[in-house]
């Protein structure tokens, strides 16, 4: 009996060291990826018994034989080359102006006492009609317009990166201003220049062939109806579907009427605009 438990005990303290030999350090070199890229994946795969951790794009795991045999078939997995991207933006805008009106002109005499009133139009039809000295002009006018701005770019990034893109130009923007003095005032005229620009900021994460993207973009440009406005157009999302395919990010339109009435004159403008972005991920070949 005395002998069987000194076997039990030799058994005992021996397995300690069996199972402790068992635990080795591993260091595996990464080829593509960083740590913190690789990192999180596998962190799950560790248990509380073992040490895990990266530096200098090395991956150091202290485990068992089962442990890092798994670390190791997942940093195969993760590990690949990294893919260039490409990211394009487009800015659809389209703008309408209507203007309507009609404005009477001419000069009415009677009894040596004349009326009239200038003819102030360019556009439109002018019908005239007369009776002895008297003349009377009525001008109808029905205009429209458009006009449609078109707005690509394009900016390559390395897969997990971020990519920033901007370009501008300054506007010479006239203006004349009246400045008080004590002597009375004074026109004053001159040219400023404003600075316009448009880009985005995006950073891009692909899952397969599905990309989710991270885009800020923006648009700046001279208004078409006020002048020496700048209109700035700016969205903050977050966007997801297939690569290679175009994505609305979104858009926005506004409308705008304006009446004027006069005693020989009568007019209206109607003003459409409408804004929508897209965005496109490719893979560069």
């Amino acid at each position: 009996m005395s002998r069987f438990i000194h076997l039990l005990l030799c058994l005992a303290l021996c397995a300690p060291i069996v199972s402790w030999a068992q635990v080795k350090l591993d260091i595996i070199p990464l080829k593509h990826r960083t740590t913190d890229q690789v990192l999180p994946a596998l962190q799950p795969l560790v248990g509380e018994d073992a040490a895990l951790s990266g530096a200098n794009n090395r991956i150091f795991i202290r485990a068992d034989a089962a442990t890092r045999l798994a670390v190791k078939q997942a940093i195969e997995a993760i590990d690949t080359p990294l893919r260039s991207l490409m990211i394009s933006v487009r800015h659809d805008n389209d703008d309408s102006i209507r203007r309507e009106g009609a404005a009477v002109s001419g000069e009415v005499r009677a009894g040596g006492v004349s009326v009239g009133t200038a003819d102030q139009g360019e556009d439109g039809t002018v019908i005239e009609g007369r009776s002895g000295d008297s003349r009377v002009a009525t001008r109808v006018w029905s205009t429209r317009g458009n006009s449609a701005d078109r707005l690509s770019q394009r900016v390559q990034v390395v897969e997990g990166g971020s990519a920033f893109i901007q370009v501008g130009s300054s506007i010479p923007v006239p203006f004349t201003q009246i400045i008080a003095g004590p002597r009375g005032g004074a026109i004053s005229q001159g040219t400023e220049y404003r600075d316009i620009g448009s880009g985005f900021y995006a950073m891009p994460r692909v899952n397969g062939d599905q990309v989710t993207l991270d885009i800020s973009p923006q648009k700046e440009s001279l208004s078409e109806t006020q002048y020496g406005e700048i209109r700035t157009a700016r969205l903050v999302s977050t966007v997801r579907g297939r690569l290679g395919e175009w994505m609305e990010l979104g858009g926005s339109g506004y409308s705008e009427q304006i009446g004027e009435r006069g005693i020989t004159r009568y007019g209206t403008r109607d003003v459409q605009s409408q804004r929508r972005l897209w965005v496109k991920v490719d893979v560069v070949r």
